[in-house]
């Protein structure tokens, strides 16, 4: 779902009254077969799969949270993904878009096709709306999940966490894909669909709490939720001379409590 949400990186509503319960529902099915919902009104957006934690975004008051209705727990990413990011920029990881001419209609719109290539290496094929793009002004969400997106791969960065090439040339090359406009579909180089827009629906009836979140829910932010990592590790640690590990695993663990750390305080 992540994938997904991150592909969706530049959706925004149409504008409807204030007092209207309608919005734009965006459905897309991933390459495992889940389906993926996108709803927006005004300046929210809500993004859910079936069975997975949902996201609420509000880029006009740049609040990020993730409800969890199986733990009945809130947590707030706002905080942390209101921090500086650096970007990372195409020509650090080779990483260049290749015009590949038009492409089919998806979901009732126009696409244009355009390869994401890292030196000869052809990572997949997006096929993007402008059209869907310009009627709908879809660029504040865009920013906003662009955001979280330089924060996370920030933090992996920092965790030593490896980010194959074409992982870093879509991450690199992120506002230049939400230029391109509405990505309706994604083909792996395998030739297979990650990700394909199958419904747009204008003036779709949401719920009157649609986007609000749950009442007597759990709130944790972030940070709170990393303290209770470092905690956990720092007993890990404690218990170690009982457990009987050899001095090399111990250093490795002892340097990732200590990346955790720094992670916890930035």
């Amino acid at each position: 779902m992540i994938r997904v949400i991150l592909i969706l990186a530049g959706l925004l509503v149409w504008p409807v009254a204030a007092q209207a319960q309608s919005g734009v529902l965006i459905e897309m099915i991933e390459r495992e077969g889940a389906r993926v919902t996108l709803t927006l009104q005004g300046s929210q957006a809500r993004i859910e799969s079936l069975g997975e934690p949902w996201m609420l975004i509000d880029w006009s008051r740049n609040t990020f949270h993730v409800v969890d209705e199986q733990e009945r727990q809130i947590i707030d990413l706002s905080q942390m993904v209101g921090r500086p990011a650096p970007a990372l920029s195409p020509e650090a990881v080779g990483a260049r878009l290749v015009a590949r001419g038009a492409g089919p209609q998806v979901a009732g719109y126009p696409t244009e096709r355009h390869a994401v290539m890292v030196g000869a290496t052809h990572c997949e094929d997006v096929y993007a709306s402008p059209r869907l793009m310009q009627e709908a002004g879809l660029q504040p969400l865009g920013e906003a999940l662009l955001q979280m997106e330089r924060v996370f791969g920030a933090d992996e960065a920092l965790l030593g966490v490896p980010d194959d090439p074409c992982t870093q040339a879509n991450r690199a090359l992120g506002s230049a894909l939400y230029a391109l406009g509405f990505p309706m579909r994604v083909v792996a180089a395998d030739g297979l669909v990650e990700n394909e827009v199958v419904r747009v629906e204008r003036g779709a009836e949401l719920p009157g709490d649609h986007f609000d979140l749950p009442q007597g829910y759990q709130v944790v932010r972030m940070d709170q939720l990393l303290e209770q990592q470092r905690q956990m590790q720092q007993e890990l640690m404690r218990r170690l001379p009982e457990e009987g590990i050899d001095d090399e695993t111990r250093r490795q663990l002892e340097a990732f409590m200590r990346e955790m750390e720094q992670q916890r305080q930035r």
